[in-house]
């Protein structure tokens, strides 16, 4: 069954359209990528989802409803909760209260409580650090304290949008073995990525997009292995 469902979306910027009528489906616990060069719609496609932008045409189903015209933190209440690009954790607040805000619309504390344990075992840095002003952390660190403060909603459904974005490679790996974590332990993950290599070895199913419009689709293994992939994105063969 699919989880979220794009049909038909177009968004626009004024006269300018981002989004050209793309279509999309992320079934339930899996892994889907969305990979494509720099100003291809990417983000603008998750805006759309998240309610921060409403589409001019087409609609944005999750669990077979449409969310258009919903606010954020009413589709974060039906189960979806984004990780924007740049991370935007609140700086002058310590590791602890990012987290804490990322639980705002729960009222269960004993559960939150589990919540907060499995993510300092998930990020030990985060817990060493929970004191700290989020200002203070390295990038990587934030990165994992924005994805911290996503699964203390409880998403069913988590939306990264470029993680691994100004990280050093150590961190790289490290974030998408979370997301992978993530994944196992039953959370279906929709992933915009500009490190198409890394995107593709952890997907089951890859979207392609270029100038507003999905170009290409397929399983991940299959995408990744495409001649005109590998030389657009993935920097030939490896």
């Amino acid at each position: 069954m699919a989880l979220l469902e794009l049909k038909n979306v177009v968004a626009s910027y004024g006269n300018i359209n981002a989004l050209k009528g793309i279509s999309l489906s992320v079934p339930e616990g899996k892994i889907v990528t969305l990979i494509g060069a720099n100003g291809a719609g990417k983000s603008t496609t998750m805006r759309t989802i998240m309610g921060l932008m409403k589409p001019k045409e087409g609609d944005v189903l999750f669990k077979g409803k449409s969310i258009v015209g919903m606010y954020p933190n009413e589709i974060v209440s039906h189960g979806m909760v984004l990780v924007p690009e740049g991370r935007q954790i609140l700086q002058n607040m310590t590791v602890l209260e990012n987290l804490q805000m990322g639980a705002y619309q729960r009222r269960d504390k004993a559960e939150m409580a589990k919540d907060m344990k499995h993510i300092f075992e998930r990020f030990p840095r985060l817990k060493e650090r929970q004191n700290q002003y989020g200002g203070t952390l390295s990038g990587g660190e934030q990165q994992m304290l924005a994805i911290g403060r996503a699964m203390m909603a409880r998403p069913e459904m988590l939306l990264l949008d470029e993680p691994s974005m100004g990280l050093a490679p150590l961190f790289i790996q490290e974030i998408f073995d979370v997301i992978e974590e993530i994944n196992k332990a039953g959370t279906t993950v929709f992933l915009v990525e500009q490190n198409a290599r890394k995107a593709l070895r952890i997907a089951d199913y890859a979207y392609v997009m270029e100038t507003g419009k999905i170009v290409m689709q397929g399983p991940a293994a299959e995408i990744a292995s495409d001649p005109n992939v590998m030389a657009a994105y993935l920097g030939g063969r490896k």
